[in-house]
């Protein structure tokens, strides 16, 4: 038994319980935020501090000997007359993966920034990265923009107003033509391969929203690929603004 709330105490549990995990904001300065940005570091080798002139937010989530095993970063920016919201940096410690702590995180991100009056949400995230783009194209995101002028990251966005997440079927991305060339760019749906940016970016260009990622483990045994693509549909607005 769950021994902070009775429950029957299978991993599933104990790591989604709020009382034996709790989630909480971790106040600028505190130690809650140094051990944050020590497993972010850990994790990834790296920490950017906060961006001036925005209003910050970290959410972390300890054991139940209250020690930080994840967390994530949310700042609110002013977007002209409208607020927008940049998901920041997220991790989990690696013995914690897999049970449902970032997906906590994310809620709770997309709640912050929903209060704060935000329509719009989006990150910043390394194309050399296939884990972290699978990552946030499960919280919802999609990308829907060319890449960033250095060419080493995709901007993400996702659209609060609606959080209509819909997960991409197998067979449904075996439908979709393969792009091998900017010819190849036609249609509602295709896959490009995870490498080719200049592909996606052309596709981009032309109204395509990259919605998955799939991995070659991901495919049915017969029809194996052997490298990994992304998976792109045409944009309503582009499609219902196109002359007939």
């Amino acid at each position: 038994m769950c021994s902070e709330c009775g429950f029957p105490s299978h991993a599933g549990h104990m790591t989604g319980c709020t009382r034996a995990f709790p989630l909480e904001e971790a106040p600028s300065g505190s130690v809650d935020e140094e051990a944050f940005f020590d497993l972010y570091k850990n994790n990834y080798g790296f920490v950017k501090s906060f961006n001036e002139g925005t209003e910050p937010h970290l959410f972390v989530i300890k054991d139940n000997n209250g020690q930080v095993v994840a967390g994530a970063a949310i700042e609110i920016q002013q977007a002209g007359e409208l607020k927008e919201a940049y998901f920041r940096m997220k991790v989990v410690r690696p013995d914690y993966e897999s049970k449902g702590l970032a997906q906590r995180l994310t809620q709770r991100r997309i709640e912050t920034a929903k209060a704060a009056g935000c329509q719009t949400a989006w990150a910043m995230v390394g194309k050399e990265l296939p884990k972290a783009l699978r990552t946030i194209f499960k919280d919802g995101f999609t990308i829907s923009e060319s890449s960033t002028p250095d060419n080493t990251d995709y901007r993400v966005s996702l659209d609060l107003t609606k959080l209509e997440t819909r997960k991409i079927t197998i067979h449904e991305a075996l439908s979709a033509a393969e792009v091998r060339s900017e010819d190849d760019i036609t249609g509602e749906k295709i896959l490009i391969p995870y490498k080719e940016t200049t592909l996606i970016n052309t596709a981009l260009e032309q109204g395509y929203v990259g919605k998955q990622l799939f991995l070659p483990k991901d495919w049915l045994e017969t029809n194996p690929h052997t490298e990994t693509f992304l998976y792109f549909e045409k944009s309503q607005s582009t499609t219902q603004g196109s002359p007939e």
